[in-house]
């Protein structure tokens, strides 16, 4: 196992490889509020956001801030305490990116 410091220290040596983010949900209705209801998605699409992290800025409130680049070098920011991240080296392959980003359990 390798331990990192810091999440800036774990992303600095994983620069340039690909990870899948997915973005929870943060709006519920009201039956799923009272736990009458439970939506069986927690995250905002059926899709993760396939990407690089190309900036990591350490926020006031302890957070940290995610600036992504996906395969097409858009950019987007998130909150880290709203991202289920995974890793899969596939992604990192050429044509690889992208091809497998459907979670079960979220349609």
């Amino acid at each position: 196992m390798t331990a990192y410091p810091s999440i800036e220290s774990f992303f600095a040596a994983h620069e340039g490889q690909f990870f899948s983010f997915w973005h929870y949900r943060h709006m519920f209705t009201p039956y799923e509020q009272e736990q009458k209801f439970s939506d069986e998605s927690v995250f905002d699409g059926t899709t993760a956001i396939v990407g690089k992290v190309a900036e990591v800025i350490c926020l006031p409130d302890g957070d940290v801030l995610l600036g992504i680049k996906d395969e097409f070098d858009d950019s987007v920011y998130y909150k880290l305490s709203e991202l289920y991240i995974e890793r899969i080296p596939y992604d990192d392959e050429p044509n690889g990116c992208g091809d497998h980003t459907e979670r079960e359990g979220t349609a």
